[in-house]
């Protein structure tokens, strides 16, 4: 089950007072204080100079917020690792700004107060002037329980005023030091499961280093490496990545928000600076919550792509109950070499649950679970959300076939403005019916039963050619005079002529078809013994008299005719013998006979194909 992430409150006064656009950095449980970075976003917030408010709650007090300061550098590690120096101020619940300070990351985050800090500071008549500004648009349910250790799920409600939305933040807990990052405080979310579906589990460790090794690396001007594709055609060995404001990672991959421009040799600058987003040395294109490499499980490469378009698939969650992954899908894009990875808007969801998309309330279950999970990773950027369901990987990656496609729907949200015209999401996710959703399970099975048409359809027109042709020489067999016996084996009669390229095949080793009378004089060794039209061998043991037989026809490796020829050596089956009762088979003189013979087909009949051919104009 999807379980919700506790979130701090922050009350509407509060939101109102102090500015337009502000971001809830965090939340400390313990002292009952809300981090708060105003005029700041989800995106932005995260600078060197750092300028936080530490509003309290009902519990919180002047001791709270020296008790907070320890946690702080932690905190900053994880969240905003290229922090150096904090402004901060502590307002307590009637909104006076109580305590004022400066610290640094050399003092290791100590708690530090201004020296000219007098007493509290009212804000009142500034917090009314900013309300009056804005009006609440939009409300979005999150859960907090300030009053209880337990992290049980309650209903709560943030208030947003137009253009300044409050973004979700992150919580430290009581009984730790540090919040822990993305993919470790959502863990009961986000983890990938392993069970496996439609012959696909996710990755083991060992199995996604192997995966990782596709990337190519390459290093800033400090030596902290970046995992990406580049095509600087050739003249890697010439160029520098010089990047701004994003340092390493323990393991020395880039990680943060910075610029990145390039350089070659002789001073040609390849890039002009541009922003980027480091996860763990992933570079994206702008704010994402994939966390990094470690959350990735599928590359993906399309057949006969000659443009490099790699799509990286993440995983973010599993459902047991649908039997479902799902994925997050990122595309390479290329800046001048580049390689940076766009997050986009798409998610993929891998489920066997087909007959789920049959029924609207089974559909419903599906998507009300993988919006979950997707919306857990959107952010206040995020206008659009587009989910498509797999039942396989192995055509269900490619964006051009309905093969292994289930069910594909669209959410959208609106867009606002907010200072200096920043856009940012505003109101509630909508799914886009109609155009924007598919539901390929019953398109494929019109598109199937539709081929299935076409291909009787096609079947019974060769048919009626084909009946066409037998129907003219049959016509032709009726013309004949049927007076003298040698008529039957002129009709029926195919072989080989000696000196042509079928006759040098069968003295290579080839067998060849052979349709002939024939007059079985004796037996031998199991081996009915032909003397007529001359010398061979019958694979089966037929009693003396005259037959229709066709077959495979070889030459012996160890046998000669009487005439001193390789003997010829006939492969044939029950089906494909007649037993005649008069001399040259002068029974089988009909026309009726020879056609059936001559198409292979033993109840041919005239009456027979002209049927086919009505079928085939209906």
């Amino acid at each position: 089950m999807y379980k919700k992430i506790t979130i701090a409150l922050m009350s509407l006064s509060t939101t109102l007072a102090w500015a337009e656009e502000s971001y809830q950095v965090g939340y400390s449980k313990k002292e009952d204080l809300v981090i708060i970075a105003d005029n700041a976003n989800e995106s932005n917030w995260c600078k060197t100079d750092l300028q936080l408010r530490f509003q309290a709650g009902s519990n919180a007090s002047e001791e709270s917020v020296k008790a907070l300061f320890p946690k702080l550098g932690n905190l900053f590690n994880k969240l905003c690792p290229k922090a150096e120096t904090l402004t901060w101020s502590y307002v307590d619940v009637q909104h006076n700004v109580v305590l004022k300070g400066n610290t640094n990351k050399s003092q290791e985050w100590a708690f530090v107060l201004e020296n000219n800090v007098a007493s509290k500071q009212k804000v009142t008549a500034e917090k009314e002037e900013e309300s009056s500004k804005s009006d609440v648009v939009t409300q979005t349910t999150i859960t907090d329980k300030r009053t209880e250790e337990s992290t049980k799920e309650v209903p709560q409600t943030t208030a947003v005023v137009e253009n300044a939305p409050v973004q979700s933040s992150t919580e430290i807990s009581s009984e730790q030091t540090v919040v822990t990052d993305t993919v470790e405080k959502i863990e009961s979310v986000d983890k990938m499961q392993s069970f496996p579906v439609s012959g696909w589990r996710p990755l083991l460790e060992e199995e996604r280093q192997k995966l990782i090794a596709n990337f190519q690396t390459m290093k800033n001007q400090d030596g902290c490496k970046v995992l990406s594709f580049f095509d600087f055609k050739g003249q890697e060995n010439y160029v520098q990545i010089i990047t701004k404001g994003v340092g390493c990672d323990q393991n020395g991959f880039l990680d943060g928000e910075g610029t990145v421009r390039v350089e070659r040799s002789d001073g040609e600058v390849l890039l002009r600076e541009r922003e980027f987003v480091f996860k763990h040395g992933l570079p994206f294109t702008g704010y994402t919550k994939i966390s990094g490499p470690q959350e990735l499980e599928i590359f993906y490469t399309p057949e006969g792509s000659i443009f490099n378009q790699h799509k990286l698939f993440f995983g973010i969650g599993s459902s047991q109950e649908l039997n479902a992954h799902y994925f997050l899908v990122a595309y390479k894009k290329d800046y001048a070499g580049f390689g940076a990875f766009e997050e986009g808007s798409d998610g993929l969801i891998l489920t066997n649950r087909a007959e789920d998309f049959r029924q609207a309330s089974t559909i419903k279950k599906q998507l009300e679970t993988a919006f979950q999970y997707f919306n857990h990773r959107t952010h206040n950027q995020s206008f659009h959300l587009r989910l498509t369901f797999v039942e396989g990987l192995q055509k269900g990656l490619d964006e051009y076939s309905m093969e292994q496609k289930l069910y594909r729907t669209e959410f959208s949200r609106n867009r606002a403005y907010g200072k200096n015209w920043q856009a940012y999401a505003k109101g509630e996710w909508k799914q886009e019916k109609g155009f924007g959703t598919t539901n390929y399970l019953f398109e494929r099975e019109q598109r199937l039963a539709h081929e299935k048409a076409l291909e009787a359809k096609r079947l019974r027109r060769e048919k009626a050619y084909e009946a066409e042709k037998q129907l003219n020489k049959y016509r032709e067999l009726q013309a004949l005079d049927w007076s003298t016996s040698d008529k039957v084996q002129q009709n029926i009669y195919q072989n080989i002529q000696a000196g042509t390229r079928n006759y040098v095949d069968m003295l290579e080793g080839k067998q060849k078809t052979l349709s002939s009378l024939v007059r079985v004089d004796s037996i031998q060794n199991g081996k009915a013994q032909v003397v007529w039209p001359y010398s061979m061998v019958l694979s089966l043991p037929l009693e003396k008299g005259w037959y229709w037989i066709r077959g495979q026809q070889s030459f012996s490796t160890t046998q000669l005719d009487k005439v001193g020829l390789p003997l010829t050596e006939v492969t044939i089956d029950d089906t494909a013998v007649f037993k005649c009762q008069q001399e040259m088979c002068a029974d089988l003189q009909n026309p009726q006979t020879i056609a059936r013979i001559q198409f292979g087909i033993p109840d041919w009949s005239p009456e027979k194909a002209q049927q086919l051919i009505i079928d085939a104009r209906k």
